[in-house]
């Protein structure tokens, strides 16, 4: 839960890093907040066939809880993205691969790759604000 406060504290900080074990762990509770939205709202729908139309509501409610968090969560997840590259000491244009299938691979392959302590200056600037130890 900790996580998901910062990742929305940093929504648009794009200068720092986060290590991958942070990054992994985010994104997956990112995914479950919205696969658990989805789910909830396909099973409302799928049991309004005896209530008159009240659960398709309630389903479509949660449909567009579930679409407004994706599109929430765009910014504040490429700044997580950017964040995740200068941990591994690469710029930021990197997240445009990410718009190519084959680009997307490697891209996939850097983000989960190690950290980068030695001359990086992302770093340098997370620990001067005392977010990193």
């Amino acid at each position: 839960m900790n996580l998901l406060k910062q990742f929305w504290k940093r929504a648009f900080d794009y200068k720092g890093v986060i290590s991958r074990r942070d990054f992994l762990l985010t994104v997956a509770a990112d995914l479950l907040i919205f696969m658990w939205l989805n789910v909830t709202a396909l099973l409302f729908a799928a049991l309004d066939s005896q209530s008159g139309g009240i659960l398709l509501t309630i389903g479509g409610t949660f449909a567009y809880l579930g679409t407004a968090y994706l599109i929430l969560q765009i910014f504040p997840m490429i700044a997580l993205i950017i964040r995740r590259l200068h941990d591994h000491n690469e710029k930021w244009w990197l997240i445009l691969l990410g718009v190519h299938p084959i680009g997307f691979i490697f891209l996939a392959v850097i983000l989960f790759m190690g950290t980068v302590t030695e001359g990086n200056r992302w770093r340098q600037i997370d620990m001067q604000k005392g977010l990193l130890l």
